[in-house]
């Protein structure tokens, strides 16, 4: 879900820089390569740079270890797991406006776009109900921080909280339901019997 989460983003973020740009090929890109070495981003490209990923415990269930299946019967179910992702959109280009350029067009985007859903965007996972964008200012230690992480020296980026990719336990309900769907085939086979 991860995945198709960063896969919905860029590809909206793509289709409007090229739209507002005028230009032609793929801008937003993810790193490539192996990340044990110094990175180095694509030159006229916006690099999308997963940074963390952690858990949203604000917003639990009331009873998160209880699950109902379609006909209201209650299942004990380990509780579901709603993540946040951190994505920093990384501008480069050997020209330092060509990149302020690309950077506003990324905030532009998202603030014209913060909520995503699987009515506008059809390609979106079935496990996925929405994904809510958010601006995040880091203080420049906290910034100095994730620079150092990534090995390399700063570059013009903006850092966006991506809210709310949410896994559940849903093969338990439904291993619960067809439990449910025997035993009650059972029940009807013994009212049959003589």
């Amino acid at each position: 879900m991860i995945e198709n989460a960063l896969h919905i983003l860029t590809t909206r973020l793509n289709e409007y820089i090229q739209l507002k740009g005028d230009i032609a090929d793929e801008r937003v890109v993810f790193l490539e390569g192996n990340q044990s070495q110094q990175i180095s981003f694509k030159d006229n490209k916006v690099t999308a740079v997963l940074v963390n990923i952690e858990e949203e415990k604000e917003n639990r269930q009331g009873n998160p270890w209880m699950a109902s299946d379609s006909e209201g019967k209650k299942y004990n179910v380990n509780p579901e797991i709603r993540l946040n992702l951190h994505v920093l959109f990384v501008a480069n280009s050997e020209k330092y406006m060509q990149a302020m350029k690309f950077l506003s067009l990324v905030i532009r985007f998202f603030q014209a776009n913060r909520t995503f859903d699987r009515r506008q965007h059809p390609d979106m996972a079935k496990d996925i109900e929405k994904l809510w964008v958010e601006l995040i200012t880091l203080p420049f230690s906290q910034q100095n921080e994730v620079w150092n992480a990534l090995r390399t020296t700063y570059h013009p980026s903006v850092l966006y909280k991506v809210r709310m990719i949410t896994y559940a336990d849903q093969d338990a309900i439904r291993f619960a339901e067809q439990v449910r769907e025997a035993e009650t085939q059972l029940v009807k086979e013994r009212e049959a019997l003589p």
